[in-house]
């Protein structure tokens, strides 16, 4: 009613102008002011919380609606209740402590009953549970995952160094960005790293090389230990590394996030984008980033020649023909130039001797430098994956993958006779 009483007020205070074109004016004004009026902000959504894993209610969960900047608590049956909502799109942020925080979206036209899962995965630390079932069933306690939050607080780390999160897991590390992942005292040809499913074929390369695997390209990091990680072959007696994505919500809006930091021994700063989007009947996500640094310090001296660049690019895409059918393509970029301090390379004894009784390294200067030169390794990495399935009923459902992998790896070292002279070794 407040509606119709400013309108014509409006309508009065200009009718002596122009007749036709204020009513028309008024009709519009009064045409919107009923719609607004007249909108249903009296309806509700409801519906219950529980675990995946073994369909027990959450109670506590926090459900917020980002639009409304209002949230409630589920209770201890998992029941949760909004009231005297409008119509229209909203996203659903939904936490749980134990559960990785979810957003949901949700085209909101009338009453509705939504029930919402949450899986509890073993962050970190291992979970033990004592119940009456199968042991196939409780395999999975041994995967453990590096939750998101833990992910974007070590952002500008390889892999090896954000897996260090995880009990058992170590490294061994013959440089800066030089470092190869150890489970339980195993690593290169002992340990499977799946990067999307595809194993990635470069552990068999000596202990100064690094996986070609940019982590912040992935939603998720899992390692696998144990009696669990031989379904994945005899390769992996150490255990399993698992990147992956996880599947993008029906949310028709972009969604990203753009994360940077600098740090200061080596003043190596980093970057990484990432935009999501699912549309109609496809699906699509962007990741790239890099990293630029150059010597680290010691408490006396520079590490001479440790720079560090490195770029990393990728993409996936999905598209769903219908409910029983999809497919989906991957591809991802990585490039990197490491600098390797001339100091730690050991030629014969009297190398070891002079490294082992020197106070400061040979080669090792006062001053700071960006630039990269011999010795040093140049890596280009490619990977692509098709995948193809179609459900053929309830039980069955056929699959089909491919994959591509290009790695292109340039070693360039010191001449003895000749130092200021490369040599490449490929």
């Amino acid at each position: 009613m407040q509606h119709c009483c400013i309108y014509y007020i409006i309508f009065a205070s200009w009718l002596h102008m122009n007749r036709f074109f204020n009513i028309v004016l008024f009709g519009i004004f009064a045409l919107n002011g009923c719609m607004a009026f007249s909108q249903e902000c009296f309806l509700s959504l409801h519906g219950h919380l529980k675990d995946t894993g073994d369909d027990n209610p959450l109670e506590f969960a926090y459900i917020y609606i980002e639009e409304l900047k209002m949230g409630v608590y589920s209770d201890e049956s998992g029941a949760y209740f909004f009231e005297n909502i409008c119509p229209g799109n909203y996203h659903l942020v939904i936490s749980h402590l134990g559960c990785e925080t979810t957003t949901k979206f949700i085209n909101f036209q009338k009453s509705t009953h939504l029930d919402i899962e949450l899986a509890h995965n073993s962050h970190l630390l291992e979970e033990i549970k004592l119940k009456s079932s199968p042991v196939a069933q409780t395999t999975g306690l041994l995967r453990n995952t590096i939750t998101s939050d833990l992910r974007i607080l070590n952002s500008g780390k390889n892999l090896s160094s954000l897996l260090l999160a995880i009990p058992g897991v170590s490294m061994v590390q013959s440089g800066p960005g030089l470092s190869k992942p150890v489970i339980h005292g195993m690593y290169g040809n002992r340990i499977v790293m799946l990067n999307q499913g595809i194993p990635q074929e470069g552990q068999q390369w000596g202990l100064d090389h690094a996986p070609e695997i940019d982590p912040n390209n992935s939603d998720q990091i899992s390692v696998v230990k144990g009696a669990s990680a031989i379904r994945y072959g005899l390769q992996a007696m150490g255990g399993v590394i698992i990147l992956e994505d996880k599947l993008i919500n029906n949310d028709p809006h972009w969604h990203g996030n753009v994360r940077a930091g600098i740090q200061s021994n080596g003043w190596q700063s980093f970057f990484h984008a990432q935009l999501k989007k699912a549309f109609k009947k496809s699906h699509i996500s962007l990741n790239g980033g890099g990293i630029y640094g150059g010597d680290k310090k010691t408490p006396n001296y520079y590490l001479t020649n440790t720079g560090y660049r490195q770029g990393s690019l990728s993409s996936t895409y999905t598209h769903f023909k219908n409910e029983k059918q999809y497919y989906k393509f991957h591809y991802s970029y990585f490039a990197n130039e490491t600098g390797i301090f001339r100091g730690s390379h050991i030629g014969n004894l009297t190398d070891l001797k002079e490294a082992l009784t020197r106070e400061t390294p040979l080669f090792a200067r006062d001053t700071f430098s960006f630039s990269i030169e011999s010795p040093r390794q140049w890596v280009n990495h490619h990977l692509a994956k098709y995948t193809f399935q179609k459900k053929i009923n309830e039980v069955n459902h056929l699959t089909v993958i491919a994959g591509l992998q290009a790695n292109q790896r340039k070693e360039f070292d010191i001449r003895r006779e000749e130092d200021h002279h490369d040599l490449l070794l490929i």
